[in-house]
């Protein structure tokens, strides 16, 4: 039986192409980001764009289209891949799809114009072609589908503003600069891979080659801040996102921010959330010893008390979890010293459920760190007693409350002063009698 056997290659369906340019975009700053990092890798030395809440331009002065051939190739076809070295951000040529997604836009770049509408239009756009120069670099005017509200225009151009802060050419919003490059700015730490910033925020935020790629959680790395790379980060194809594993330059930057957490973490005179739950992370991981830490307060109680490590180590008292946050039974327990109750914070930054796991886990690392093996053979967490919350608190209510002298009537503190002289007395005549 003969067979005819052919080679084929595969495609993507126009649909998918049209999909793609709107799954892609997250944000209209986002989509204006896409739009500056072009700017750069087309060798802008200046970049502005002017906004208002139904349409805009973005103006560079880059080398833009230069052929037809560019055209084709580099705007109609998504996903043309760059060559290595030819930018300094793209990748994949596909980030423009981003603003066609909310705005009807015409491009005016060396003698060509395009106008796309993929709302109305789809994948169809229109190219035209003139003698002469149409712009020199390039200009993109737009009109969004939807009208912003004053407060989205606000919030879009202070987000813009933020991702921008550190591109090393001037980009200007609305006739102001808003961004100063790296090398002008002051740093705490600066290496052949990056500049860093550490002051108290919200996070770490992370910049690629000053493009703000993602924001960190303060307690990953212990430290919050600003990072600013120098050359480029391995990102994701979103370009929001560090591929971690694969980027040896974010490597190193890890190391400079694990290396300053743990300094400023040991050496602090007080912890913050921030700086707590990452020793904590640091010493289950086992990249901090328990030495280190067992004098720091690393616990924290019901009432929001923090104490060592080493308190609960030695504790005579049993210890327990409050079911919540701000109990009052708990802060009796406590202040009347019938027990260490925890808060459920504390378990969930140890990643345990159960103060006995709690106990353990402490126990676990006692042991596994040499340094401490000897002084901590007695095994001192596994004699430290758990209890029941439910039925420590049995004698107390929700709302007893202790009151101070100045709270009680004239009345209240006479039979209070009666009773205390009594007891006294008679704490006098059994000395006596002993």
């Amino acid at each position: 039986m003969t067979q005819n056997t052919e080679t084929r290659r595969f495609s993507l369906h126009p649909d998918v192409i049209y999909s793609v340019i709107h799954a892609q975009s997250g944000s209209l700053s986002k989509a204006f980001l896409e739009i500056v990092q072009n700017s750069v890798d087309a060798g802008a030395t200046r970049i502005e764009i002017k906004i208002d809440g139904k349409k805009f331009t973005a103006v560079d002065d880059g080398k833009g289209f230069t052929c037809r051939k560019e055209v084709e190739e580099w705007f109609e076809v998504f996903g043309t891949p760059h060559k290595e070295g030819d930018a300094r951000f793209g990748r994949f040529r596909m980030g423009r799809g981003q603003i066609f997604s909310f705005s009807a836009n015409r491009w005016e770049t060396g003698t060509f114009v395009m106008d796309v509408d993929v709302k109305n239009r789809g994948l169809d756009y229109d190219l035209s072609e003139s003698k002469d120069v149409v712009f020199k670099g390039c200009q993109i005017t737009g009109t969004f589908y939807d009208a912003m509200l004053p407060s989205e225009l606000d919030h879009t151009i202070r987000d813009l503003s933020e991702q921008v802060v550190y591109v090393d050419v001037p980009v200007l919003i609305n006739g102001k600069v808003v961004n100063q490059p790296p090398s002008q700015g002051k740093w705490d730490v600066e290496t052949d891979d990056a500049w860093f910033k550490f002051k108290q925020t919200r996070g770490l935020r992370v910049y690629n080659m000053g493009v703000f790629v993602r924001e960190f959680p303060a307690d990953q790395f212990g430290c919050s801040g600003v990072v600013v790379s120098k050359e480029a980060l391995n990102v994701n194809y979103a370009r929001n996102d560090i591929l971690v594993s694969r980027c040896d330059r974010w490597k190193r930057i890890r190391t400079v921010l694990t290396k300053h957490a743990r300094k400023e973490n040991l050496s602090s005179a007080r912890l913050d959330e921030t700086a707590r739950q990452h020793l904590i992370r640091q010493l289950c991981i086992g990249d901090i010893k328990y030495p280190e830490v067992s004098g720091r307060k690393l616990v924290t109680l019901a009432n929001g008390t923090k104490i060592a490590l080493r308190r609960l180590e030695f504790s005579l008292l049993p210890v327990t979890v409050s079911p919540s946050e701000g109990s009052r039974v708990a802060d009796l327990l406590i202040t009347r010293g019938e027990a260490v109750v925890l808060s459920p914070r504390t378990l969930e930054q140890f990643d345990v459920v159960t103060p006995r796991q709690l106990l353990d886990v402490l126990d676990a690392i006692t042991q596994r760190d040499e340094s401490s093996s000897l002084y901590y053979h007695e095994e001192r967490y596994k004699e430290v007693a758990v209890a029941d919350f439910n039925a420590l608190s049995e004698s107390y209510s929700s709302d007893h409350r202790d009151l101070k002298e100045s709270e009680l009537t004239d009345k209240e503190l006479a039979v209070l002063r009666a009773v205390r002289d009594g007891n006294l007395l008679m704490v006098r005549n059994i000395n006596r009698q002993l």
